[in-house]
């Protein structure tokens, strides 16, 4: 896995979490975002953001923090590892793009770090589902500002599309070049 990763910037692990554990996750994901009393800054209409519930959730952390968890990252990033961030994304009906970016383009960091992006939901092409460009994670690419997005600027060659089912987790660079697509269903995609 590590040389997949090192080669392609991520790797995809087919039902890393059980229904159960999906199912009780998006449950304490819902309960955590009731007690936020403000808007994300990359909120846009129909796509909402969550972040940070960690702070807000015991069982989130330990969702966050167990050894399943830890021990697969381990393989990645070493024995010394911390959560900077957590978020949750929900893509409803109607919510657009998100448009190609590196996740360094946002936080400003230099130094690669790691993204566990879990699917709460089946992820298609039609719901919003993660594109991403395998190869791309070499490094800082040229961005503009556009609205709040850090959009890159470059062309798209060979991007490819996670499908992916709810438990299934993608492990990719915060260098990776990535995008989300119109959710065109009628219902809500959650990662």
């Amino acid at each position: 896995m590590q040389k997949e990763f090192k080669k392609n910037g991520y790797v995809f692990m087919k039902g890393f979490f059980s229904k159960d554990e999906v199912l009780q996750l998006i449950e304490d994901i819902k309960e955590a975002s009731a007690e936020k009393t403000d808007d994300d800054i990359l909120d846009k209409g129909n796509l909402k953001f969550h972040a940070l519930l960690m702070h807000r959730s015991e069982k989130l952390r330990k969702f966050i923090s167990q050894s399943k968890v830890v021990d697969f990252l381990k393989n990645f990033a070493g024995p010394d590892i911390w959560v900077r961030w957590d978020q949750a994304v929900e893509k409803s009906p109607g919510a657009g793009t998100f448009p190609w970016h590196q996740d360094n383009q946002y936080s400003q960091l230099k130094d690669q770090h790691f993204q566990f992006w879990v699917s709460l939901t089946t992820m298609t092409e039609n719901n919003g589902g993660l594109w991403v460009v395998p190869g791309s994670h070499k490094g800082m690419l040229a961005y503009d500002h556009i609205d709040n997005h850090a959009v890159y600027k470059g062309e798209v060659k060979n991007p490819v599309f996670i499908s992916a089912e709810p438990g299934d987790v993608v492990l990719f660079s915060s260098f990776m070049l990535h995008s989300t697509t119109p959710n065109i269903t009628q219902e809500s995609r959650w990662a």
